[in-house]
């Protein structure tokens, strides 16, 4: 079976495998304000509200990825706990950068992940439509 990329399901739901990876140059913002050019696996922090319940994720679609946590797409903690908004990312070159980072954030005590926050984001804004 191969997924198609973006492509949601007739179940509403979007394709459980990624086979093909996508490459390309488009500038995308960063959490910072800053643009980041041809690097494709982020590190995220979604929230329920400001001071809730936070999720630290990695991937390589932002975009899809936040899209399926906003709408409960898939079973697991963030559609259990509501964790709905995105207030944090950063892009990696590598998947295995990205894979060490979010593997430090999820050890990092939790008033560090907030001081992340408050120093990044201190208004808690959704920044999904950010990356639109």
């Amino acid at each position: 079976m191969t997924a198609t990329l973006g492509r949601v399901a007739s179940n509403g739901a979007m394709p459980a495998a990624r086979f093909t990876k996508r490459r390309h140059n488009r500038a995308r913002p960063h959490a910072n304000g800053a643009t980041i050019i041809g690097m494709d696996y982020f590190v995220y922090i979604m929230a329920s509200c400001k001071n809730g319940t936070l999720y630290v994720g990695v991937t390589n679609d932002l975009v899809r990825r936040v899209y399926e946590h906003k709408n409960s797409l898939a079973e697991g903690f963030t559609k259990k706990y509501g964790v709905h908004t995105l207030v944090w990312f950063e892009s990696t070159p590598s998947i295995e950068a990205a894979i060490a980072r979010e593997k430090q954030l999820k050890n990092w005590k939790r008033e560090w992940k907030l001081a992340l926050l408050e120093r990044t984001n201190p208004d808690w804004h959704d920044l999904y439509d950010s990356l639109l």
